[in-house]
């Protein structure tokens, strides 16, 4: 139940990071030249794993006060 508004945000940030990662190896191609035939896989590149990755924390600090209010961080500041 509380997934579901998360389900196309997970469905979105998948395939374009699956597709390509694993069409790099499997299907190789010679449009550049490489070592082993294959094409780079997109997350090698650090500004693409930025910024595939950097909606996940903003969702996080989100959702969770919107869920659970204020209490939330709040059980973080106890000692």
């Amino acid at each position: 139940e509380g997934y579901r508004p998360w389900a196309p945000s997970i469905g979105t940030l998948s395939p374009p990071i699956f597709v390509p990662n694993r069409s790099g190896a499997l299907l190789p191609r010679r449009m550049s030249e490489s070592p082993n035939g294959e094409s780079a896989a997109p997350t090698n590149d650090t500004n693409t794993t930025v910024a595939s990755a950097s909606p996940t924390p903003a969702a996080y600090f989100y959702a969770g006060p919107r869920k659970k209010g204020s209490s939330l961080f709040g059980r973080h500041m106890q000692p």
